[in-house]
C-alpha cells in the first residue's frame, strides 16, 4: 500500500499549484498522485506527465465527473467524454480511472442505476482496449437518490458488468456499513483506495455534508474522527494489496496542512 495525494483536494486553495503538489509529494515521501479533473488544471498532460518522471512520482488515477443525469446529456456525448478520460489515462500510465456515479433528486434509484450501468459496460469495454480499468466507489452524498452506496449493490455493479472495478472508500462506506466487511466483501474488484475520516454534526455547518442518517458530517484529517482507517489499512496489508491509497481531505483545516497529519498518522500507527 502507497500513499497518494488527490489532487483535487490538493489544489482547493487558488494560491496552489500543481508543481507546488509535486514538490509537496516529494517532501512528505508521498509516491503518488490520483489527478482529478484534468481539464480543469493550467498545465497540460504533457507538462503532467514530465512532472511525474522529473519527481519520481506515479499518477495513479485519472478520476473525472460525467454524469449520465447532467442536464443535456446523451449516451454520446457521454461515451465520448469517457473515451476522452480513458485515452488521458492512458498517456498519463495511470491503469485506471473513476467514475464518481452520481444520482438525480427525483429520479428512482433502480432506474438511476439501469442507466449508469448501461453507460458504464460500454466504458468497461473501451477501456480494455487501451488497458485501463474503469472504476467505481460508493456514493453517498445523496444516499436516497446515489444508484451504488454498498457493497452489496457494488458487487451487483461488477457482477452485471464484467470487468468493472471498485475504488474503495472507507469514509463513504462508514456512512452506511461496516468499513472492514466492506472491504473484505469488495478485495477482489479493488483497483484504488480512498482513505477520509469524518467528524459528525448536528446542524449544517461550513463544508458539512448531510447524510441519509439524517446528520451532518465534515471532513477531518485521518486519525481525527469516526473512522477505523488504521484497522482497514491493516487488513489490506495483510491481504498483501498493492493498491495506492488516497489521503482524501475537504475540510476546514488547510488541505496540506490536513494531507500531511493524515499522513503522518498512518504512518506512526502502522510502526506501532
Amino acid at each position: 500500500m502507497k500513499p497518494c495525494i488527490m489532487s483535487l483536494a490538493y489544489l482547493i486553495e487558488p494560491a496552489d499549484t500543481v508543481r507546488g503538489m509535486f514538490e509537496f509529494a516529494r517532501k512528505n515521501g508521498i509516491d503518488g498522485i490520483d489527478f482529478c479533473q484534468t481539464h480543469t488544471l493550467d498545465v497540460s498532460l504533457a507538462e503532467i506527465k514530465k512532472m511525474c518522471a522529473d519527481y519520481g512520482v506515479k499518477a495513479v488515477c485519472h478520476t473525472v465527473f460525467n454524469d449520465v443525469n447532467a442536464p443535456g446529456m446523451t449516451q454520446d456525448k457521454w461515451m465520448d467524454n469517457t473515451k476522452d478520460i480513458i485515452e488521458k489515462a492512458a498517456f498519463l500510465g495511470t491503469g485506471r480511472i473513476m467514475l464518481p456515479t452520481s444520482g438525480k433528486v427525483g429520479l428512482d434509484r433502480e432506474e438511476c442505476r439501469k442507466q449508469w450501468l448501461e453507460a458504464l459496460f460500454a466504458a468497461v469495454e473501451f477501456g480494455k482496449k487501451c488497458n485501463i480499468f474503469v472504476s467505481i466507489e460508493s456514493f453517498v452524498v445523496d444516499v436516497k437518490w446515489s444508484p451504488f452506496t454498498t457493497a452489496a449493490e457494488l458487487l451487483d455493479a461488477v457482477t452485471q458488468v464484467p470487468g468493472l472495478k471498485v475504488t474503495f472508500d472507507s469514509g463513504n462506506h462508514y456512512i452506511v456499513e461496516d468499513v472492514l466487511e466492506a472491504y473484505k466483501k469488495l478485495a477482489p474488484h479493488i483497483v484504488h483506495v480512498h482513505f477520509k475520516d469524518w467528524e459528525a454534526l448536528t446542524a449544517p455547518a461550513e463544508k458539512s455534508l448531510l447524510m441519509g442518517d439524517g446528520k451532518y458530517y465534515r471532513m477531518v484529517p485521518l486519525g481525527t474522527g469516526l473512522v477505523d482507517n488504521y484497522n482497514c489499512l491493516k487488513a489490506m496489508t495483510a491481504a498483501g494489496d498493492q493498491h495506492y491509497f488516497d489521503l482524501e481531505y475537504n475540510g476546514i483545516t488547510p488541505a496540506a496542512e490536513a494531507i500531511k497529519a493524515s499522513w503522518q498518522h498512518l504512518k506512526s500507527a502502522c510502526a506501532k
